[in-house]
């Protein structure tokens, strides 16, 4: 298996959190700081306290009208499973404000829960050419982008964020795999080395370097 089979140490980035970097895990992260941990789309029968939480997030919003209010209702329908009412918050949010980061990141959450690949990698691309160093999102788009074997890109995401997280293995873990799937295999090497450096534990960089021999 070539993208990560497990999270590795990850640090929190604004208000965001951690996010999982394996592409097969269905993960959402939203700027009240609350994780959304995985699950499938398999329906589900809403929780008493999801549905309070969307009340309350409908209640402050209809009250206060501000683009947080908004963001904590979408996050809201998110946590909830409403994926299309989220949606629907985090466009309007953009129709506002083109250059919300939290709004373009968590489309391209839900975009890629609903499997709709091609929308979530165009909404990881917005939110990094806002923000380049913003962790989540590159960690997801090069996540997409190892499935689909564009190496030189997974490169170009994970570049500008080693300069604010050049101690997460996982970053390095990907470029040295963009760099041997390029055949720079010294290049792909040392990279492996400094993952392994910050989580010696880490088999998927051990075995990498491994293949450089």
């Amino acid at each position: 298996m070539e993208t990560p089979s497990s999270p590795r140490r990850t640090r929190e980035t604004a208000p965001l959190g951690l996010i999982l970097v394996n592409v097969a895990l269905l993960v959402a992260i939203v700027a009240t700081g609350v994780l959304l941990v995985s699950r499938t789309l398999a329906e589900r029968r809403l929780s008493d306290a999801d549905l309070m939480s969307t009340k309350a997030a409908s209640q402050e919003y209809a009250r206060t009208g501000t683009t947080a209010s908004e963001l904590r209702l979408a996050s809201a329908y998110q946590l909830a499973g409403e994926y299309t009412a989220a949606t629907r918050e985090y466009q309007a949010v953009l129709s506002r404000d083109t250059n919300n980061t939290e709004a373009h990141y968590n489309l391209a959450v839900l975009d890629e829960l609903t499997g709709n690949v091609t929308a979530a990698r165009e909404e990881y691309r917005a939110t990094l050419k806002i923000e380049p160093t913003h962790l989540l999102a590159a960690q997801r788009l090069a996540a997409l982008l190892i499935g689909s074997g564009e190496w030189a890109e997974v490169e170009r995401v994970i570049r500008p964020v080693l300069s604010t997280h050049g101690d997460l293995a996982d970053l390095h873990y990907m470029l040295g795999l963009s760099f041997e799937k390029r055949g720079q295999r010294a290049k792909a090497a040392a990279e492996y080395r400094t993952a392994l450096k910050y989580v010696p534990q880490y088999d998927d960089a051990r075995a990498g370097l491994a293949r450089m021999k």
